[in-house]
């Protein structure tokens, strides 16, 4: 897919705005959004569901999602949150259900741009510490 230089400037600066990104270089930015497609999911959506085979990555750029494991909701996440990434690092089926409240607007990377943008530290290093404080959540409510 050919992308403009508008296009790829226009995701970079929504990609500043990600916390997860947020200590990436220039070039890093563009790296990513040259990765990355824009998704728009209206309100009532699902966006993955529990179980099925996870293959994408997930940035929450704009609105709201809710978050259920087994039917029961366990949180609700907003802009500047990513999920979909146990799926790809552990190659195994999703673990939760998340849907759309909200309008949401996504930046989705397949699993080969995930790979390619997990060497980068600093978002390696909040990849991890997004999973390990969702770990810390689900054992305080087990």
């Amino acid at each position: 897919m050919f992308r403009t230089k508008s296009e790829t400037g226009q995701r970079v600066e929504l990609l500043q705005r990600v916390p997860l990104f947020a200590d990436c270089t220039t070039v890093e930015l563009c790296v990513i959004a040259g990765k990355a497609d824009e998704v728009r999911v209206p309100s009532g959506e699902t966006i993955v569901e529990q179980g099925a085979w996870g293959d994408k990555f997930y940035v929450l750029a704009e609105g709201l999602a809710h978050v259920h494991v087994d039917g029961r909701k366990v949180a609700s996440i907003g802009a500047g949150s990513f999920f979909g990434e146990m799926a790809l690092i552990e190659k195994s089926p999703r673990s939760a259900t998340v849907t759309a409240e909200l309008p949401v607007r996504l930046l989705v990377i397949d699993e080969r741009g995930f790979e390619s943008i997990r060497t980068i530290p600093s978002v390696a290093s909040k990849v991890m510490r997004g999973m390990s404080a969702r770990l810390r959540a689900a054992n305080l409510s087990a």
